[in-house]
């Protein structure tokens, strides 16, 4: 009995706590790089789950890019006139 519960949990690890804990690091280290890329070789749901999540990444990469605003035009120095504290 013992046996068949070390071997249950070894499976659970291995299959579902494992896999999650992997995406869980891999979303954490994404927020210093901005992209998500996980392999995983199993397949199972995990793996469909973790295809859509990069599939997902790419197509936001892609988007970002698109939207990115133009840069900002430096300011002009304002003319002489307007620069003097002073009433004229």
């Amino acid at each position: 009995m013992l046996l068949c519960l070390m071997f249950g949990y070894y499976l659970i690890n291995q299959y579902l706590i494992k896999p999650i804990a992997v995406i869980a690091k891999e979303v954490d280290e994404s927020r210093h790089s901005g992209s998500i890329d996980i392999n995983y070789r199993s397949p199972d749901e995990i793996r469909y789950l973790i295809d859509s999540f990069n599939q997902k990444t790419v197509y936001l990469d892609q988007e970002r890019m698109k939207r990115k605003p133009p840069p900002k035009p430096k300011p002009r120095s304002l003319p002489r006139c307007l620069m003097r504290s002073e009433p004229q």
